[in-house]
């Protein structure tokens, strides 16, 4: 019997341009071997247009963009990064990809932000 296949794949759309984003076990060993971060964290914590364009580069299913093409494409204009529009699109790109709710990526969670008190 053959395993379910359970990979998500997440689109990123942009000024008429797209990308498909996958979290194989392969893409998420290139990126932690590239950036010497565990992928998963890495992901999280990425917030500047050239760690973001590594993200993509290794992460793209379909396609064999260079990582200057994918920077031109989608981090070009540094002042786009900071639109809403553009926060919302890579939200729900990275949340379709690894099938977490997209509230779960832009809130910390409950116990994160709770001060712990030692008796």
């Amino acid at each position: 019997m053959a395993l379910k296949n359970r990979l998500g794949t997440g689109v990123f759309v942009w000024d008429d341009q797209s990308i498909k984003l996958q979290s194989s076990l392969g893409n998420l060993e290139a990126l932690s071997e590239e950036t010497g971060k565990d992928a998963i964290e890495f992901l999280q914590t990425a917030n500047k247009p050239s760690d973001l364009a590594t993200m993509f580069f290794h992460l793209q299913y379909g396609s064999a963009y260079t990582r200057d093409e994918i920077y031109a494409a989608f981090f070009g204009r540094i002042s786009e990064f900071d639109k809403p529009e553009w926060q919302e699109a890579f939200a729900n790109c990275i949340s379709d990809m690894l099938g977490v709710e997209k509230m779960k990526l832009l809130k910390p969670s409950q116990e994160d932000t709770q001060k712990k008190t030692v008796d």
